[in-house]
């Protein structure tokens, strides 16, 4: 019996023109760890849309997240990837919803 095994090759970034080149080396993680930091980021990104609009349309806020505030949520995502014997997927993607409205709270009121 085979077993399928997650792809090791790097996923390309999730948005045009977005650099995570240096966050990622930071971490030394593979692929397979950044396509799960990557899908962390997205189901927290849906889940905080869900939540609170912040006055924003989901363009609006698609756009202020990935320019101003993605590479932090993406290091976040990866140290509890890197930590997933101790964290929870859940609770990780919990986390990253509480920090996406921490930083976009602190973004429109600045």
């Amino acid at each position: 019996m085979t077993t399928a095994t997650a792809s090791t090759r790097m996923p390309t970034p999730p948005y045009p023109g977005l650099d995570i080149t240096e966050t990622v080396e930071r971490h030394d993680v593979d692929g397979a760890q950044l396509r799960d930091a990557l899908d962390r980021i997205n189901h927290a990104l849906t889940k905080a849309w869900d939540i609170a609009h912040y006055g924003l349309t989901q363009e609006q806020f698609t756009q202020l997240v990935c320019h101003c505030f993605y590479n932090t949520l993406l290091d976040d995502a990866l140290v509890h990837t890197l930590h997933a014997t101790t964290i929870s997927r859940t609770r990780s993607i919990t986390c990253l919803v509480f920090r996406i409205d921490e930083l976009i709270t602190t973004e429109l009121s600045a």
